[in-house]
């Protein structure tokens, strides 16, 4: 098993301070900060990044590939730099991991965000009041290490669940926000939605997605016979997919009687 610790995959060096704070100028360096790696962010927007004309000393510049750890604070994220055309630096919030060619920095930062690392830097965090990693202790984690082929497929594996997951998200928070509109009465707003909804590729909840469409089609139908609306609603949660297209597409015409005589 090709285990080491994080300190053989790379040199790590610490982020350049600023005693008086970042003095942002329209041209310079860029220097990326806390604020430049949230929770959510997977990557650096570098456009947005504040610029400051610096001297370099003797920190090293960022590079393409390069990882940020921050060591500071209650987060302790890792981001593989990408996307990098002109020069920055990191502010001394961050570690700096500078991977050996054999490393590919995306399979370490996602490893450094996963389970196994973040308990490890809860275990071993310094300081009451001002947490924080120290770069001994980040260079001991232990890690395996598969050849560089593999790590790379890995991070295609683990991109594509992410996105996923984020699609998941996405048709799910859609559908909350469709319900809300309905408590709150606002059934036409409720019902764009749906119908946006219903053209998604890959809707995880496509079912759910079609019997609330349906059942928002009966609400909307004034002239529908109470009890036999409630029948028809009743009905609604046990029908499969052809038969919920049949159903909405009966109610978007408003051919209520079909619906009606065919299924109550």
């Amino acid at each position: 098993m090709n285990e080491k610790n994080l300190e053989e995959l790379g040199e790590i060096t610490s982020g350049r301070g600023f005693k008086e704070g970042v003095k942002v100028e329209k041209d310079g360096i860029s220097v990326v900060s806390m604020a430049d790696v949230g929770n959510e962010v997977d990557k650096i927007h570098w456009e947005n990044v504040k610029k400051a004309n610096i001297p370099l000393r003797t920190h090293k510049l960022l590079q393409n590939n390069d990882i940020l750890f921050s060591a500071k604070g209650k987060q302790n994220k890792a981001i593989a730099i990408d996307g990098l055309k002109d020069k920055a630096v990191a502010t001394h919030q961050f570690f700096v991991i500078h991977p050996k060619k054999e490393i590919d920095s995306h399979f370490v930062a996602k490893g450094l965000n996963g389970e196994y690392a973040q308990n490890y830097f809860v275990q071993n965090a310094r300081g009451e009041t001002k947490r924080h990693i120290t770069k001994t202790d980040l260079g001991n984690l232990k890690v395996f290490v598969p050849p560089v082929e593999q790590q790379r497929m890995l991070v295609q594996i683990m991109d594509g669940l992410e996105d996923r997951m984020r699609h998941i998200q996405f048709c799910r928070s859609q559908l909350l926000k469709a319900f809300d509109l309905v408590f709150e009465g606002k059934l036409d707003g409720s019902e764009q939605i749906l119908t946006q909804l219903m053209s998604v590729d890959n809707n995880e909840f496509i079912i759910q997605t079609e019997q609330l469409y349906a059942l928002l089609k009966l609400m909307k139908l004034e002239s529908a016979d109470k009890a036999k609306y409630m029948h028809l609603s009743g009905k609604i949660m046990n029908y499969g997919r052809s038969k919920l297209i049949w159903l909405w597409q009966c109610l978007s015409i408003e051919t209520w009687g079909l619906a009606r005589d065919n299924i109550c």
